[in-house]
C-alpha cells in the first residue's frame, strides 16, 4: 500500500497535512466553512467548525516555529449573524468581554495607595452581627 493512502490518525493531524491546500483555498477566495465542509465530506473529518479553525491556528503557529519566525495571528472574518449585520469573530468561540466602566465606583480599590487607606481604617463602628457581640 503507497504511503499516501494512510489516512492520518487525528483531524489536526489530517488539518496539518493538508495546510497547503487549505492555505491554497483560503487565497482563492474559499471561506474556512466551505473548507471545513470540503475536509469533512471528502476525507472524513469529525470536528466541528471551531475545532477545525482551532486546528487550523494551531497548524499555522508550528508551521510558523519551524521556519523561526513568531506565528501571526490572523485577523478575524466578518460573518453574517443572525440580523443580516455582519460581525467580528474569530473561529474560536468568544465570549463578550464586558466593557471596563469609565470611571471605578467610588470606594472601589483601584490603586495600590488604597490599599494603605484601608489599613488605617476604624472598622469600630461597622454591624458587628457576624462577631457575635451586641452593643
Amino acid at each position: 500500500m503507497p504511503l499516501s493512502r494512510i489516512k492520518p490518525r487525528s483531524d489536526s493531524a489530517l488539518v496539518r497535512n493538508m495546510l497547503g491546500e487549505i492555505e491554497a483555498a483560503l487565497t482563492a477566495g474559499a471561506s474556512r466553512e466551505d473548507v471545513w465542509e470540503t475536509l469533512k465530506n471528502e476525507h472524513g473529518m469529525t470536528i466541528g467548525f471551531n475545532g477545525f479553525c482551532k486546528a487550523l491556528m494551531r497548524a499555522r503557529a508550528a508551521r510558523q516555529e519551524r521556519a523561526g519566525t513568531p506565528a501571526a495571528t490572523t485577523p478575524p472574518l466578518p460573518r453574517p449573524g443572525n440580523d443580516g449585520q455582519g460581525k467580528e469573530v474569530d473561529c474560536a468561540i468568544q465570549n463578550e468581554e464586558p466593557t471596563p466602566p469609565e470611571a471605578p465606583l467610588k470606594g472601589r480599590i483601584v490603586t495600590s495607595s488604597d490599599f494603605e487607606k484601608v489599613h488605617s481604617m476604624d472598622f469600630s463602628d461597622l454591624d458587628d452581627k457576624y462577631t457575635g457581640k451586641r452593643k
